[in-house]
């Protein structure tokens, strides 16, 4: 998912594929460094942010809050 982070500002804004959330989830986490959220807000005014941390809870990792 390179693509991701190399091309959100210079192409139009697509939303990911289901197929990026089947992924590992620690490999999810990573892709999603350095991509782009971006929204249009009701003013119609774009809001761009850049992810610059994510966590990745695996199956039974009890710092995961859906681990109970």
């Amino acid at each position: 998912m390179r693509a991701l982070r190399d091309t959100m500002l210079s192409s139009p804004v697509e939303p990911l594929p289901p197929a990026f959330f089947l992924q590992p989830t620690v490999d999810a986490a990573r892709a999603l460094l350095g991509a782009w959220v971006v929204r249009r807000g009701e003013d119609g005014r774009l809001l761009r942010l850049r992810v610059v941390e994510t966590e990745a809870y695996t199956v039974g990792d009890p710092a995961c809050h859906a681990f109970r």
